[in-house]
C-alpha cells in the first residue's frame, strides 16, 4: 500500500500529538520508503527505536529492503 506521507503527521508527531498505533503506521511507511533515514536526525533514531522493539519491522519486499539498507548505511556516515 502506498500512500503520501502528510507532513501534518510529521508535526503531529514532533509535537508530542500522535497515538502509538498511528506512530507506528507512520514510521513504518518511513522505514518502508526509506525516509526515515532522510529526514532530520530524530526520525532515524524513532524508527531504530521502533525496529528494535519490533514495533515495525523492514520490509519484505526485495527492492525496499535493498533501499532501506542504503539508507541506513548513509544514515550512519
Amino acid at each position: 500500500m502506498k500512500r503520501a506521507i502528510d507532513i501534518n503527521e510529521l508535526i503531529d508527531w514532533e509535537a508530542g500529538q500522535l497515538n502509538a498505533d498511528h506512530e507506528a503506521r507512520m514510521f513504518q511507511y518511513l522505514v518502508d520508503t526509506g525516509l526515515a533515514w532522510r529526514l532530520q536526525g530524530a526520525y532515524g533514531r524513532r524508527a531504530e527505536a521502533l525496529l528494535a522493539e519490533g514495533t515495525i519491522i523492514i520490509p519484505a519486499d526485495r527492492e525496499a529492503l535493498q533501499d532501506v539498507a542504503i539508507e541506513r548505511e548513509i544514515a550512519l556516515l
